[in-house]
């Protein structure tokens, strides 16, 4: 986000283009209310890090689904059941692993 305007890069776009959609005040950062993390709950979205360079990676299945994430969602925000709906099955010990090795980050349920 950049003054008033939101840039949101699409698959298939260069760096130089960008897409100009409609951006709602609800992610700005004033806060709005309270709220607390409960951990311990199963968490709820996933994202992969951005800053992350080359990690090797030991189990066949984590670099499957690694190949997955990044051809679906890249860096944007998932959750299982889109996985799911991608066909993905039997991913809970890959995804554990890619989380443990800090390709994937957790956000955990507020």
């Amino acid at each position: 986000m950049a003054g008033n305007r939101c840039f949101f890069f699409l698959k298939g776009m260069t760096l130089g283009e960008h897409c100009d959609l409609g951006c709602n005040k609800s992610f700005s950062a004033v806060p709005v209310g309270k709220g607390y993390v409960r951990e311990d709950l199963e968490c709820s979205h996933y994202t992969k890090d951005f800053d992350v360079g080359h990690i090797p990676l030991r189990l066949p299945r984590a670099k499957q689904l690694l190949a997955t994430i990044n051809k679906n969602f890249s860096t944007l925000a998932f959750c299982r059941r889109y996985l799911d709906r991608l066909g993905e099955t039997k991913y809970l010990m890959a995804l554990k692993n890619l989380c443990d090795s800090g390709i994937v980050q957790v956000f955990l349920n507020f």
